[in-house]
């Protein structure tokens, strides 16, 4: 009798508490298993970033199949494996199978883990010319590709003939390290002649515009195998952009490029542009090509619009637009703003890129551009293009 009060006061008590505390109570289980889970996980986490194979192993094996981890786990593992075989092969472009790699995908489908795993195998195929599957996996992507995508992309509209030259001068714009399929990108195309030497310079001038100086070194030795790679001597090129002033006042060298001069004149441009825009026009101009010439305006003209130089819109003037990252062309936009010469504006935001020109901000003030000088059409039009879907 007492054991039947007992079970019967306790199922009273169960009946008499709140719904939300007994979705609670029921909940707490699945809550600690989360909990615990997230602890495994780090403790994986951080046996994979170290390299301890056995011990990630043995983690690994203690965390549930039906965790919302396992993808990561699964595709660390798999990784784990690569990494092995890639530092048997430093020297050779590998492919991960396909046969080991689409269970894999297609068992974790769009999940984050799966999805930079394609992205990765994308730039394998790419890079080793695969184009079936890589038309094929590609359309599989459901995430937003990176830069390395991007490249392999562009890889792929080449092989079309159907290369954009704007998104092809995306990458050469980029001011820091690329990925390595972009930088395959570069050679091919420079190969083929899709890319020119001036291509190649300019892209080495933004990463020491940047302080990006060791590596638009490494940059150039990686195409020690071309013409371009060969015309080019490191250390002297190291010298120009270590040592700029000592460069600069050394006595003039006999050289196939002009790569040292305008690297030289662009790391003294960051902290004293209006003394190498004086230096350009009266000792340089002659020394410089003209498309080396046209990138330093550009540079100087960057470097004064930072500071908000009303001279700013004047060296952008002596630049051309083809040379200009799409960061110099947004800035060339604001100097002439803070100058209000809306002509100016009008020109340089119909001169953007067009991945840059179609941005809300710059179409509303090429608006206000055409507003100015009497097109009220035109620029309703452009107002009604920046504010859908709404913006500002």
């Amino acid at each position: 009798m007492t054991g039947t009060m007992t079970i019967s006061h306790h199922i009273s008590r169960w009946i008499s508490l709140p719904l939300f505390v007994l979705g609670a109570m029921a909940f707490q289980p699945a809550l600690a298993s989360k909990e615990s889970d997230s602890e495994l996980i780090k403790q994986i986490k951080s046996a994979y970033a170290d390299g301890a194979y056995d011990k990630f192993n043995r983690l690994a094996a203690d965390l549930p199949q039906k965790s919302i981890f396992r993808p990561y786990v699964d595709i660390w593992q798999f990784r784990f494996f690569q990494k092995g075989v890639e530092k048997q092969f430093p020297d050779q472009e590998l492919v991960w199978n396909k046969s080991e790699i689409l269970p894999l995908l297609n068992k974790h489908d769009n999940s984050w883990p799966a999805e930079t795993l394609r992205r990765d195998w994308l730039e394998q195929l790419a890079r080793t010319a695969q184009w079936t599957d890589y038309a094929e996996q590609r359309q599989h992507l459901r995430y937003r590709p990176d830069q390395g995508v991007e490249c392999a992309d562009l890889m792929y509209s080449a092989e079309q003939g159907q290369l954009v030259r704007y998104k092809l001068d995306a990458v050469l714009g980029f001011d820091k390290r690329l990925p390595k399929t972009c930088r395959v990108l570069l050679k091919n195309l420079y190969k083929r002649g899709g890319v020119s030497a001036q291509d190649l310079d300019r892209h080495v001038l933004q990463m020491v515009a940047a302080n990006q100086l060791t590596n638009s070194i490494k940059f150039v030795e990686e195409f020690n195998d071309t013409a371009w790679g060969k015309a080019i001597d490191s250390q002297t090129l190291r010298e120009a952009i270590f040592n700029s002033d000592k460069y600069l006042k050394s006595p003039s060298r006999s050289t196939d490029t002009d790569l040292y001069l305008t690297g030289a004149l662009a790391r003294k441009a960051v902290d004293d542009h209006e003394r190498v825009a004086r230096q350009i026009a009266e000792n340089y101009q002659s020394k410089l090509s003209l498309s080396s010439e046209q990138w330093l305006w550009a540079h100087v003209g960057y470097r004064a619009g930072l500071v908000w130089d009303r001279n700013a819109l004047n060296y952008f003037k002596r630049s051309n637009p083809d040379v200009m990252s799409q960061e110099q062309q947004e800035w060339k936009v604001r100097a002439a703003l803070l100058l209000e010469d809306w002509n100016a504006v009008l020109q340089a935001t119909n001169e953007m890129s067009p991945n840059v020109k179609e941005d809300r901000a710059w179409t509303y003030w090429r608006g206000r551009a055409m507003a100015q000088s009497g097109k009220l059409v035109e620029a309703r039009q452009e107002w009604i293009k920046a504010s859908s879907p709404f913006s500002f």
